[in-house]
């Protein structure tokens, strides 16, 4: 499996723990360093907001009821994971534990200038 593939599922497994109430859309992108910059809402293309912001990777996470979609983009590479919407939500517990295998074996974040957030 692919570091890619294995992003998308992780960030999956992520979503489809989360607790009611959180963010019905997010896009994750991802540069080649490493480091993970989060978009809160899905109003830009995907494409764009990689383009953007130089980024290997991008996924959008989408939540629907109990239906979640993650769609993701690497170079020439595209995956689509989503679920039945029959299925139920997870524990807290069994979020934190998804999420945090996105990040167990490096640091992804960098400290950013104020100049370059304004």
């Amino acid at each position: 499996m692919s570091a890619f593939t294995e992003q998308a599922g992780q960030i999956f497994d992520a979503a489809m723990a989360a607790p009611e109430g959180s963010s019905p859309a997010l896009t994750i992108l991802i540069r080649a360093g490493g480091q993970i910059h989060i978009v809160d809402g899905a109003e830009s293309p995907i494409d764009a907001l990689q383009h953007e912001f130089g980024c290997g990777s991008a996924f959008r996470v989408t939540r629907n009821g109990g239906q979640v979609r993650v769609e993701g983009r690497s170079g020439s590479n595209k995956c689509v994971i989503e679920n039945p919407r029959t299925q139920k939500p997870r524990t807290a517990k069994a979020y934190a534990g998804a999420a945090l295998g996105l990040f167990i074996d490096r640091p992804a974040y960098c400290l950013a200038q104020p100049a370059l957030c304004a």
